[in-house]
């Protein structure tokens, strides 16, 4: 244990340089806790300032937040991309109460979390700030769904001594990528559309009265966007609540945040809005009895066709022999270039493809352009 307060000291004292601040710069002290802390459900050392649970802002880098200090205006911004972040750290050994750790000094540097000011400690050339404060949902108008102004919520566990920061979390992406259908987003509503060229389902941008985007808004939502809501799935004229919405208060792209409480159940609605699937023989006499094939490939698990008609111009068609298929448009628009499909020989029994495009502009003048696609990352549903 005496060993482990040793190691925070050093980590405290890295950044409290006692000697560049004048004794009456003092506000307060840091110290030790038994507390174990967690951001966006991975641990992070915390400390404790005033009986409160604090983390150091430039450590957040890393969860799923850009913190950036403008020297000019003497500002700490927090901003959260509202995911978990890519970095995977250390467990934290508990720590013992009540050791000094450094001291508190004065500061005029003002720190804003999301876009608005939150208290910051100024612990010897770094910040720190509460979670206590950040998950603060008395008089938020996002309490009624647990989150604070900050759009995020502080969990206290008394019982195991631990406190968790979740930041509000985006997951849209978990109900894309599906074939054939496309999504357009208004006034807090998802629409689901059916489009046979679809390859991956995204959401499509459309024009309205007042923006012009994949996320759109009539003129009465106002400022309420910026303030969590109910997100709706529209199935089929019937609205049903799947989660909550609100606005990046981070960029000014109209950008919408939806929390999609049960994702596989939303897929499911989404597949209502499909044609039904053909098997793989349906699919090859469809294509070859409406289309030219220009080129045939087949494995063990795919049938790839290369076809054409005046219609729909040039398409790849990529047949699951275990039923369905999907259509590419990419090499419509080089159509009047020398193509080629083939299975990639490395590894063995790959499904993947190689598509090659001759001539090729490219840095250092004309070649082949090669693209692979793997056919595995397709819905065939």
């Amino acid at each position: 244990m005496k060993k482990m307060i040793i190691v925070l000291m050093a980590v405290i004292m890295t950044f409290v340089g006692t000697t560049a601040y004048a004794e009456n710069g003092v506000v307060g002290y840091v110290y030790s806790t038994d507390i174990l802390t967690f951001v966006n459900r991975k641990p992070i050392q915390g400390f404790n300032i005033g009986g409160r649970t604090v983390v150091i802002a430039e450590d957040l880098i890393g969860y799923g937040f850009n913190v950036e200090y403008n020297d000019e205006t003497r500002s700490l911004k927090i901003d959260s991309y509202f995911h978990q972040g890519s970095n995977n750290p250390a467990s934290i050994t508990r720590g013992e109460v009540g050791q000094v750790l450094g001291n508190v000094y004065q500061t005029d540097i003002k720190t804003y979390y999301n876009g608005i000011w939150i208290q910051g400690y100024n612990i010897g050339g770094r910040t720190a700030i509460c979670l206590e404060d950040l998950g603060n949902t008395e008089d938020s108008s996002n309490a009624p769904y647990g989150y604070s102004d900050y759009l995020g919520k502080s969990v206290w566990d008394a019982d195991n001594r631990t406190i968790s920061f979740e930041s509000y979390l985006n997951n849209e992406a978990s109900i894309l990528g599906l074939s054939k259908v496309y999504h357009r987003f208004k006034d807090n509503v998802i629409y689901t559309f059916f489009d046979e060229f679809c390859d991956r389902s995204e959401f499509s941008s459309e024009h309205s009265e007042e923006y012009t985007g994949r996320y759109t808004y009539s003129p009465g939502m106002g400022m309420s966007r910026y303030t969590l809501k109910p997100l709706y799935f529209d199935h089929h004229g019937e609205q049903l609540v799947i989660g909550t919405v609100v606005q990046n208060p981070n960029n000014s792209q109209n950008e919408a945040l939806m929390h999609i409480e049960n994702p596989a159940a939303v897929i499911e609605l989404i597949k209502t809005y499909k044609t039904p699937t053909k098997t793989h023989d349906e699919a090859k006499v469809y294509f070859t009895e409406n289309y030219r094939i220009l080129k045939e490939i087949e494995n063990d698990n795919y049938t790839v066709l290369m076809v054409e008609n005046d219609a729909d111009g040039l398409l790849l068609v990529y047949i699951n022999k275990q039923g369905g298929y999907v259509l590419d448009t990419f090499l419509n628009g080089y159509k009047d270039r020398e193509l080629d499909i083939s299975f990639e020989p490395v590894p063995e029994n790959s499904n993947t493809v190689n598509l090659s495009v001759y001539p090729f502009g490219g840095p250092h003048g004309t070649t082949t352009a090669n693209f692979v696609v793997d056919l595995d990352l397709y819905d065939y549903e």
